[in-house]
């Protein structure tokens, strides 16, 4: 009898146990539920708006044409266009940050005093919003009262104020001007982290064998920094490439489309001629573009390696 109540007691007091995959899954499904509310379903509404010919004016008259906007996209000169200066953006801009970018890094690599107020003042610029970055740049630029050309003009540099934001010649380069300025404290960051993480073992033992700065750097630094600069690369084009805030605030795309870029012509015509399903067809052929970019940047990059190895 007594062994019966000490059983039905053991039996009250066990809980239901719940396996550690069911309460992980448990734990991440309303991290679930609200990405696939807030990216899942907007993606997949877009993708499928991709294949209409839907117009926001019209919206009862959205009909399905199949490969329709994809290739009115591709064969449409205005989205080549938009193409080749959202390219000739990422590389020109994405070039210097880098060069830049790891000029400052070895520089501050060996300062030992005072590093960490420098590079606390050189990352400033990255905590500022693009919009507002663009504004001010914006102002600094301006052809009537900007004092960029003040200060050209007072050097005696220039005889009359340039047009940065108005000229064709000039437009882009204003552009890629104020990404530089944004963004090369983050490629500076990133490769400073590197820097300061090589083994000190390895510069002594370059020291001892009368290696100079340019052979440390050329042979040492340079290949062990690989996978910090690979990740930095990506990173910078891949955002480079969807490039926005700079150019709506600075050039709205002007003059005559020179900046236009496929995040702006996507706006454009999504939200400006309301033709959503071209839109979204574009943004999509975009998506697929930065990612073949990214699998060769990688591709080359692992290559590389492989053939030193």
């Amino acid at each position: 009898m007594q062994k019966l109540i000490t059983v039905e007691k053991r039996r009250s007091n066990t809980k239901p146990q719940v396996s550690d995959g069911t309460f992980g899954f448990l734990m991440s499904l309303p991290t679930f539920v609200f990405m696939t509310a807030v990216l899942v379903y907007p993606l997949g509404y877009a993708f499928v708006k991709s294949f209409h010919d839907f117009n926001l004016l019209m919206p009862h008259r959205s009909g399905f044409i199949g490969l329709g906007n994809y290739i009115t996209a591709l064969t449409s000169r205005e989205f080549r266009f938009a193409v080749k200066n959202t390219v000739f953006f990422t590389l020109v801009s994405v070039g210097i940050e880098f060069v830049l970018g790891l000029c400052i890094a070895l520089m501050l690599a060996r300062i030992k005093k005072f590093r960490g107020l420098f590079r606390t003042l050189l990352v400033t610029p990255i905590m500022m919003a693009p919009i507002v970055a663009g504004f001010m740049w914006r102002f600094l630029l301006s052809d009537q009262f900007g004092l960029v050309n003040h200060l050209l003009m007072s050097l005696r540099l220039i005889n009359q104020p340039l047009r940065w934001l108005t000229s064709r010649q000039l437009a882009m380069w204003s552009v890629i001007i104020a990404d530089v300025w944004k963004t090369t404290p983050f490629m500076m960051l990133m490769l400073l982290t590197g820097l300061l993480s090589l083994p000190e073992e390895i510069m002594q033992a370059a020291d001892i064998d009368g290696a100079s700065g340019w052979q440390k750097f050329r042979y040492i630094k340079l290949p062990l920094l690989k996978p910090v600069i690979q990740v930095a690369l990506l990173v910078r084009l891949m955002d480079a490439f969807r490039i926005f805030g700079m150019v709506f605030v600075m050039t709205y795309g002007g003059p005559a489309n020179h900046t236009d870029t496929l995040s702006f012509f996507i706006y454009r015509k999504g939200f400006i001629e309301f033709e959503v399903g071209y839109a979204a067809a574009a943004a999509f052929v975009m998506i697929g573009l930065m990612a073949l970019g990214g699998l060769l940047l990688l591709y080359l990059m692992n290559r590389g390696a492989r053939d030193e190895a």
